[in-house]
């Protein structure tokens, strides 16, 4: 394979990787599990399936691309919670 080739295909491998990553903070998964709330934590990418409890506060958190059902977030404190899909939820501020 030409050089020029080799190095075009590795840089778009580079970015290819580099897309969406997203990394939960496993202090904070662990915080939600014991204490049922964690305000402005980073969940990103977590699956929370089952995990959230109703009457939990999520003020703050960043969900983006967590794996949960809606469901899972009736009665869920939410103020500047970036959800999966990136949007902002601020229902509860």
């Amino acid at each position: 394979m030409p050089r020029r080739s080799a190095a075009s295909l590795a840089a778009a491998a580079m970015l290819a990787l580099s897309g969406s990553a997203h990394a939960f903070v496993q202090a904070d998964l662990d915080k939600l599990e014991t204490t049922g709330s964690c305000v402005d934590c980073d969940l990103s990418g977590a699956m929370l399936t089952g995990k959230v409890k109703p009457q939990a506060d999520l003020s703050g958190a960043n969900l983006t691309d967590a794996f949960f059902e809606e469901e899972d977030l009736t009665g869920v404190k939410l103020c500047n919670t970036i959800m999966a899909d990136g949007r902002t939820d601020n229902r509860d501020c």
